[in-house]
């Protein structure tokens, strides 16, 4: 099952959530600490990990990496508000002592740019706990499908990372893909786990992948039926057949890679099919909302 995305307390690491809906900011006016406020905030891990009395000195190093990125005081103040209080994206891992790592990101809309903003903060327990230490990262990007794979990148980094599990299934988009072929024989560099890489960027843009090695495979587990999306990865097989079969049902296959090449350059084909293709199922799924 796919997350709920007004779930409380969830930890999602999803490109439709970041990218469909960038926070409009205006300039804040007022101290940076001022904005954390007492009590939870359940979409952001960060607040629910702090206290009021926790030291604000974290704020305003990561008001001054903002200040860094090229961003004037006052937008600064309103980006770090929006990252710490209503993130798109976030998740947290508890590791040993109960340090938590957290990471939390939003796109944002300032000055007539969109930027995309990360904020990746380590907390320490205690009474209260704090902020050991916070970093920032943020660029300008333009909401289209190259600069959309940067951020499906960078939230797939965070999912491995934190080790999120639930991914969001939104209305009207594709819910499953199906990869026919392995990268196993012919594509250089690929890594053991090129499996679980493929199945964290589907579930970053919102889908459940399912890789299959043969027609037989294909056939015994039933998935001809259930795939909205399919990939064949170039190589040895020979999925004519099933291609043809999958053609009478209408549903559309993409061919990706070419034997010889890298696995980077091949999981870089993939990334930019399923983004392309859920982003514009999720912004025509909203046009008719509208």
């Amino acid at each position: 099952m796919g997350a709920n995305p007004r779930a409380p307390g969830r930890q999602a690491c999803d490109l439709l959530s970041v990218a469909l809906s960038p926070a409009a900011l205006a300039p804040v006016d007022r101290a940076v600490g001022e904005f954390v406020l007492a009590g939870k905030v359940t979409t952001s891990p960060l607040r629910n990990a702090t206290q009021k009395r926790t030291s604000p000195a974290w704020l305003q190093q990561a008001l001054a990496a903002l200040e860094g990125h090229g961003f004037a005081s006052p937008i600064a103040t309103a980006i770090l508000e929006q990252v710490v209080n209503r993130p798109s994206a976030a998740g947290q891992l508890r590791t040993s002592g109960g340090i938590i790592e957290i990471c939390q990101a939003a796109l944002v809309a300032v000055s007539g740019s969109t930027a995309y903003v990360e904020l990746n903060a380590t907390v320490t327990p205690g009474l209260p706990p704090e902020v050991a230490k916070v970093e920032v990262e943020a660029f300008l990007v333009e909401v289209d499908v190259d600069d959309l794979c940067v951020v499906t990148e960078r939230l797939e980094a965070m999912r491995a990372r934190l080790h999120v599990r639930d991914h969001i299934q939104h209305p009207d988009t594709p819910r499953e893909v199906l990869v026919l072929g392995t990268p196993t024989a012919g594509y250089l560099e690929t890594p053991p786990d090129w499996e679980a890489r493929l199945r964290t960027t589907a579930a970053v843009v919102g889908l459940r992948l399912s890789v299959v090695t043969t027609a037989r495979e294909l056939k015994a587990q039933a998935l001809t039926d259930r795939a909205d999306l399919v990939v064949v990865v170039t190589g040895r097989g020979d999925w004519r057949p099933s291609i043809e079969r999958f053609d009478q049902l209408g549903k559309p296959v993409e061919r990706i890679g070419s034997p010889g090449a890298t696995f980077p350059s091949l999981h870089n084909e993939l990334r930019r099919h399923l983004v392309a293709v859920m982003w514009a199922g999720s912004r025509q799924s909203r046009s008719v909302l509208m």
